[in-house]
């Protein structure tokens, strides 16, 4: 075997043997490629896609802050496309600091193992902390599974409560990751024998299966809970699902995308607030015009540029259209996109 040789087979792994487990293959693998081309990753014949849903939501949901201060968020990892072709599976899971995960009546992290393990055995996840480089503080967990045969089902992996902090204020994003390592161990989503199939199929999982910095990073909140939580335009595109509280002020970024020499009285497509560029800044003002017109409305030419989404009239869409040019998946030439 190549890359990923499960470190779980035998028993319950630790981080900390884990850790002390450096000449096996796995702990010397450092990239969620598993030494395949991007090319032969895409092409796995097993494409293992993981998600968060918050109370049911896919993505992340937004609350008012009555419904969330202090109170429970019921949060599952999922997986699907990989029904009966998995056994043995790691994988880092955090969530912002200020979240506190459900505790059991032993004192122990309230944690229950979901519809698709049902046929593995589960170790008891483990906890760790880290921090982000903007500094922002996450808890994580490591949630693992193994067993006799490729018994992992679609469905729900795991599911556990987290706790929303007593003091969240309008407009707080608290961020949930799904990352393939963490300093400390490496992922994993492979079948019983360790065969290429399964290796293949564990390098789709860590790269095109969640969203990460180098391979898919293109997660964004919908329009919808944009305009209810302006912050989620330029929330981090390698995250995986948020909780968030409606209301607040848009967070802004220098990000921008394409300049552009055209004058606030020229159509340019995108440019909502017309200083000769299109950024995520526009897509927040468009969603200022849309909370408040008699503060924040769009005029003259930037309500021309705002209409980018195809459909007469501006929307959350339109704000949405400009996200994806920030992200990279449209050019800001390619303004108006066709309507669908």
């Amino acid at each position: 075997m190549k890359k990923f040789l499960s470190l779980l087979l035998g028993g319950v792994l630790s981080i900390s043997s884990m850790v002390s487990a450096g000449t096996s293959a796995i702990a010397a693998d450092t990239d969620e490629t598993g030494g395949f081309t991007l090319e032969e990753v895409e092409a796995s014949e097993i494409k293992p896609v993981l998600s968060v849903s918050v109370d049911d939501v896919k993505g992340g949901k937004v609350f008012d802050l009555a419904d969330a201060a202090g109170k429970k968020v019921h949060v599952k990892l999922d997986v699907k496309g990989a029904d009966k072709k998995y056994c043995s599976t790691q994988i880092w899971f955090f969530y912002d600091a200020s979240l506190k995960i459900e505790m059991n009546q032993f004192g122990e992290l309230d944690i229950e193992k979901g519809n698709a393990l049902k046929g593995l055995s589960g170790s008891f996840p483990e906890a760790v902390d880290a921090k982000e480089a903007d500094g922002r503080a996450m808890n994580g967990l490591f949630l693992s599974s193994m067993g006799k045969g490729d018994y992992g089902l679609d469905g729900t992996m795991w599911e556990f409560d987290l706790v929303v902090p007593a003091d969240a204020k309008a407009g707080d994003i608290f961020p949930i990751d799904i990352r393939y390592n963490y300093g400390r161990g490496y992922g994993l989503f492979i079948n019983n024998i360790s065969d290429k199939k399964g290796e293949l199929m564990s390098a789709y999982a860590f790269t095109k299966g969640i969203y990460n910095k180098t391979y898919n990073n293109n997660f964004t909140a919908s329009a919808e809970n944009t305009e209810k939580c302006p912050a989620l335009a330029v929330i981090d595109k390698s995250y995986d699902a948020y909780i968030a509280i409606a209301g607040g002020q848009p967070a802004v970024t220098a990000t921008t995308v394409t300049t552009s020499t055209k004058s606030a009285d020229k159509l340019f497509y995108g440019d909502a607030n017309t200083d000769g560029k299109v950024s995520v800044a526009d897509a927040v003002a468009i969603l200022q015009h849309l909370g408040n017109r008699d503060r924040y409305g769009l005029k003259g030419q930037g309500l021309v540029n705002a209409d980018v989404d195809g459909n007469a009239g501006i929307t959350g869409k339109d704000a949405l259209v400009i996200q994806q040019v920030d992200a990279g998946l449209i050019k800001a030439e390619e303004l108006p996109v066709r309507a669908r």
